[in-house]
């Protein structure tokens, strides 16, 4: 009898060793599934990012469709983990900067100022998108990828600026003549109206394209958030007494077509780090007008105008908001008379 208990408590024993180590097997079976489901996605979520580099529409609806239906699904959401979150979020800004360049680039703009336009947009939301990257996946291949199309998608459309610049030609009524705007006095904004502003143009457009400028009268308003170095950027108007040549980061230049004159101006960055406040942000300003040549004078109406400092874009043209509220009566056209 003594003998069968032991037995018995053997038998026992051996059994609860078994169903544990089962169970053991079972639970380890199951993070292992789930591993190899999280990895799944992971890499799908890499062949998307590449994707995107090829055909920037299709993998934006794949992408979609795997979110909805992979990621987040009945039983499991794998964004709860933190490396799906991370992989997804640079995929998801990946996916859609290639998505709106491929939308961009299939319909471009004709003209110098919509381009520049282009450009502007597409730079600010690309290095939004960039600056938006995880800080844990910025040390692999694809993250220098996604730094290098940015660059591309840049250079691309300087290219296409040039081409434009290119096939543009010189009205010989307006050039190697000295047009000249002195102190005319414009006040009452809707937003201001007890701004005073005072015009001044006086400039020679040359054969090249290029400008001898002693004075160049800019959009007279721009928004100032409190406490920015946003505060010094109104450069009210371009003279010599104003700010240096120097200040220039390429020639100041015009083109024409039709009867649209464009002008470009791109400035350094001048900002003092030892005197808050003191100086000035890279930027570019870019203005289009209509004009017109009578005798010996040239009108300029109808101006549209972008202001460029990453990462604010301030645009303002017949028809919307800031035109409305800051282009004053008497900035909405000009005659300058030659001198």
């Amino acid at each position: 009898m003594k003998k069968t208990t032991i037995y018995l408590l053997l038998l026992t024993a051996f059994a609860v060793n078994t169903f544990t180590s089962c169970k053991d097997t079972l639970d380890l079976d199951e993070t292992t599934l789930l591993l190899l489901d999280k990895q799944e996605r992971l890499d799908k979520l890499d062949e998307l990012f590449d994707l995107s580099f090829e055909q920037p529409l299709e993998a934006e609806s794949n992408y979609r469709q795997f979110v909805q239906y992979e990621l987040l699904t009945e039983t499991q959401n794998f964004l709860d983990d933190s490396d799906v979150q991370w992989r997804n979020a640079r995929t998801d800004l990946v996916v859609r900067m290639n998505a709106n360049f491929a939308r961009a680039s299939a319909d471009m703009p004709t003209t110098l100022f919509d381009l520049y336009k282009a450009k502007f947009e597409t730079n600010v939301l690309n290095r939004t998108l960039l600056g938006q990257s995880p800080q844990q996946l910025r040390f692999d291949e694809r993250f220098e990828l996604f730094k290098a199309r940015v660059t591309e998608i840049d250079a691309f459309f300087d290219e296409k600026i040039a081409t434009l610049k290119q096939t543009l030609t010189v009205n010989e009524s307006i050039i190697n003549k000295n047009w000249l705007l002195r102190n005319k006095t414009v006040g009452g904004t809707t937003e201001n109206p007890w701004t005073t502003f005072i015009v001044n143009f006086d400039f020679t457009l040359q054969a090249d394209n290029g400008m001898d400028i002693q004075k160049f009268f800019f959009f007279p308003y721009i928004p100032v958030p409190n406490g920015s170095f946003y505060t010094q950027q109104d450069e009210n108007q371009y003279s010599t007494q104003g700010f240096a040549t120097a200040d220039l980061l390429s020639p100041a230049e015009y083109r024409v077509y039709g009867n649209k004159i464009f002008f470009y101006f791109h400035l350094r960055n001048t900002l003092d780090p030892n005197q808050e406040g003191v100086g000035k942000v890279e930027r570019e300003w870019v203005f289009e007008y209509e004009y017109a040549v009578r005798s010996n004078s040239l009108t300029l109406s109808k101006p549209r105008m972008i202001l460029s400092i990453y990462p604010h874009l301030l645009k303002a043209e017949p028809g919307d908001d800031i035109y409305t509220r800051f282009y004053a009566d008497g900035i909405k056209e000009f005659t300058l008379n030659l001198n």
